[in-house]
């Protein structure tokens, strides 16, 4: 399978086991037994099929970053339509540091209690 044509972008990959991530594709390595290897940034994985959510939490977690994936293993390549590998490249470059944003606030005169409820109109309008 070629995928150069596929090289720096992000694209969805479905492997033989029923899986699938999202990944940027980095680099392709053909070795001298004529096996392929491709190097993928890998951002977002599931496994299709009955799984509990802790079992998918540390498969997430196990199969994430940068990954070599033998080429028998990758069943198809779908390409991302370039609006949604934009948006992906401008969540990864400009995620926020939250705890940093959390230390700037004035967390200790935040409201206490919270009320849901109807907004009366004044008579008068």
């Amino acid at each position: 399978m070629n995928l150069d044509p596929y090289l720096g972008q992000f694209v969805k990959v479905n492997t033989r086991e029923q899986e699938w991530f999202v990944g940027k594709l980095l680099s392709m390595r053909t070795h001298g037994n004529g096996s392929i290897e491709f190097e993928f940034d890998i951002i977002s994985t599931s496994k299709d099929g009955k799984i509990d959510h802790k079992e998918l939490k540390e498969f997430r977690k196990k199969n994430k970053g940068i990954q070599l994936i033998q080429a028998g293993k990758v069943a198809g390549i779908e390409e991302l339509d370039p609006r949604i590998q934009e948006g992906i490249r401008l969540t990864l470059t400009n995620v926020p540091n939250i705890l940093d944003i959390y230390h700037t606030l004035d967390v200790e005169n935040l409201p206490q209690r919270i009320e849901f409820g109807k907004i009366e109109k004044p008579d008068d309008l």
